[in-house]
């Protein structure tokens, strides 16, 4: 026994700190589902369903049309690998795959309206934080709004989708002249345009 013990000890110190287990590492970024390798939930789901993996694959297809890098420093526009990261909370929710639905298509809202031209820009005048802002905002046939700060991309409002676990990173809800903007950390934004 002693024999034992002695042996147990010495293997312990030859194998030192490395013998304990080291902690996983986070997942890489994505942008788009690994159906090489499906590892998460909705990963596995989006690869196993066509719908799924067809607005899987235009998502991919226009967030590379778009700097990555510049959209995580546009203001309230979600880098691709974030708003990756946060669909896969749908995963999450009873209705897994509606949420992904709902997920995809807010965001390709979100990209075609970066990418798209053709909608009038209106200036913006805004309450709170976003007071002292050279805003404008350009509103689509498809409900997106586009904000750009100074000429500068600063943020795309969606609306919300009724009766989804999928939330719009910024939603926006218009009413004639006012628009009201919901923000990721639940602050509210009042403007109005006036041109």
């Amino acid at each position: 026994m002693r024999k034992a013990s002695i042996l147990a000890t010495g293997w312990m110190v030859l194998a030192g700190p490395s013998a304990v287990a080291q902690p996983v590492p986070p997942p890489p970024a994505q942008i788009g589902a690994n159906c090489a390798r499906p590892v998460y939930a909705s990963d596995q789901l989006v690869c196993s369903d066509p719908l799924l993996r067809a607005l899987d694959a235009l998502n991919v297809q226009r967030s590379t049309q778009i700097d990555a890098a510049a959209l995580g420093n546009a203001g309230l526009i979600e880098s691709p690998a974030d708003w990756f990261r946060r669909r896969a909370r749908c995963a999450f929710d009873n209705s897994h795959r509606a949420c992904l639905i709902d997920a995809y298509r807010d965001r390709l809202l979100v990209l075609s309206s970066l990418t798209g031209t053709g909608s009038i820009e209106r200036k913006l005048a805004c309450r709170d934080t976003w007071a002292d802002r050279d805003l404008r905002v350009a509103i689509a046939a498809t409900g997106a709004m586009r904000v750009t700060d100074a000429g500068r991309a600063f943020a795309v409002a969606t609306p919300p989708v009724r009766a989804s676990a999928w939330k719009p990173a910024v939603a926006g809800r218009p009413d004639g002249h006012a628009i009201t903007f919901e923000l990721p950390d639940a602050s509210v934004i009042h403007c109005v345009t006036t041109d």
